[in-house]
């Protein structure tokens, strides 16, 4: 079995809610069966998406000085559990000969794989996110558009995802309510849940919205990249 290696801390409760869905789902019936794992959680990771809307303070080098800690402590397989941050996929793969698992188009091959081409799929992400257009762009490539949320929507996510990473989770409700008050308006076969935070905030509705969990995903497909194997339902 392959070790995986973790570029975290985009957020800590991000990060922590990934390995926890990649130990719950490893198919190990005693601990020593579970995947060697090297997380490199740093916080300090220059916001995503402020650069991407502002082009100032670039977290390039601090992405890719992760990835070279995780190489050097022995990591062969890569996984970045921030979607925001594949906007910079293309560059961190071209810094490393590792398998470098893309959580963008693991994610839209799932989607596709739950629902047809031809369905109704909406994107619920950070504002980097959507103005990167990496998910528009995975999803044109696999044959479909996306359906994105009006810009009060848009701005009512980026608030609850920072009420999370910054510890004020008293905000949280009445901005939740909000969402749900556009989603139950919509009529849309599945919501990708395109930042990693938004499994932890929305956990409640998931199943109501049929909410494509991307952290999820990325903790499935991690498992089978290492050559371990998924528990069975």
């Amino acid at each position: 079995m392959k070790t995986l290696g973790i570029i975290g801390g985009m957020g800590p409760l991000a990060t922590a809610d990934f390995y926890m869905k990649l130990v719950m789902m490893t198919d190990a019936k005693q601990e020593f069966e579970h995947i060697h794992t090297i997380i490199d959680s740093d916080p300090g990771i220059p916001d995503r998406s402020a650069f991407i809307k502002t082009g100032v303070n670039d977290p390039t080098e601090f992405l890719v000085k992760s990835l070279k800690r995780l190489e050097d402590s022995g990591a062969e397989v890569i996984a970045m559990p921030c979607n925001t941050a594949h906007y910079f996929y293309d560059t961190l793969s071209a810094n490393t000969k590792l398998e470098f698992i893309n959580m963008i188009d693991e994610t839209i091959k799932h989607a596709l794989s739950i629902c047809s081409s031809t369905e109704r799929i909406g994107l619920l992400a950070t504002s980097g996110t959507y103005d990167s257009k990496i998910y528009e762009a995975s999803a044109i490539r696999s044959g479909f558009n996306l359906i994105v949320p009006p810009d009060h929507i848009k701005q009512q996510l980026m608030q609850l995802i920072y009420a999370l990473k910054n510890g004020k989770t008293d905000q949280m409700e009445i901005l939740k309510q909000e969402v749900y008050d556009y989603l139950d308006t919509q009529n849309l076969d599945a919501w990708i849940l395109g930042c990693t935070e938004l499994p932890i905030i929305l956990k409640d509705v998931i199943m109501k919205y049929n909410m494509i969990d991307s952290t999820l995903v990325l903790a499935q497909t991690s498992i089978l990249a290492v050559g371990a194997k998924l528990k069975k339902d």
